[in-house]
């Protein structure tokens, strides 16, 4: 489904003739977003642990279609943190040898290359303000990808971050399993906020965004997951 929605909102962006892409109007804004985000777990070896705040930033683009109507788009470096832990561990300790650890807890630092593509909606303007609801997709790239054990054992310094590698957990016999994230996020994006006019096309952008994906968070096959996230639009439109 997710495909076809894509699919179609990029050929409503870019799919038109000439001689309409000659009258539309494009807008032109800046970004930038806290937000949290959290682990919806699907396999019983990950837990959910505490939520994380992340933020991002990034070019917005609009195409207006119609008097209230934008195709909306952009370009952003979106970094999200977020906590899980696994039941059992056995870990490689750096003398070479296997260690158990219950419980292992991990904060994950994400940032992904961001492209969203949706449907934006705006009422008609009441003195300066205008309210906003928007739909689509927002589809993430990774490019680093971090963490750190929190409840570390002694072969672990607490403050060092390393690369995500794997691990192997225990259920009844060792299976290997890679935790490390997966390069390609895509999800649900629903928002909703104000545009307030400062000058002429200038607009500030207050709203709140949720990003709900329906991608796999984790890459091995015992772990499964989901990282929604919820975030505070600030921007401006030039």
């Amino acid at each position: 489904m997710y495909k076809y929605l894509l699919v179609f909102l990029f050929l409503g962006f870019f799919g038109s003739s000439q001689a309409q892409m000659s009258d539309s109007t494009y807008r032109f804004g800046l970004h930038f977003t806290p937000s949290i985000a959290w682990v919806m777990p699907e396999t019983r070896l990950l837990n959910q642990e505490r939520a994380g705040f992340g933020y991002g930033y990034g070019l917005l683009i609009e195409r207006k279609i119609g008097n209230n109507y934008f195709l909306a788009t952009g370009l952003s470096v979106n970094q999200l943190q977020y906590g899980s832990s696994l039941d059992t561990n056995i870990i490689l300790q750096k003398n070479g040898f296997l260690a158990g650890v219950n419980n292992m807890q991990y904060e994950y630092r994400a940032q992904y290359f961001e492209l969203p593509l949706s449907m934006k909606m705006r009422t008609n303007q009441r003195g300066a303000i205008r309210i906003y609801g928007q739909f689509g997709i927002s589809t993430g790239v990774l490019f680093q990808a971090r963490a750190r054990i929190t409840n570390n054992p002694s072969e672990f310094d607490p403050e060092e971050y390393f690369a995500v590698n794997k691990v192997v957990d225990y259920k009844n016999e060792l299976l290997t399993t890679d935790d490390r994230v997966t390069a390609l996020r895509a999800g649900i994006l629903i928002g909703a906020g104000i545009e307030y006019l400062l000058s002429g096309e200038t607009h500030a952008v207050l709203g709140v965004r949720l990003d709900s994906p329906f991608t796999d968070n984790f890459r091995g096959n015992e772990l499964k997951g989901r990282v929604p996230s919820l975030g505070l639009q600030l921007g401006i439109f030039f």
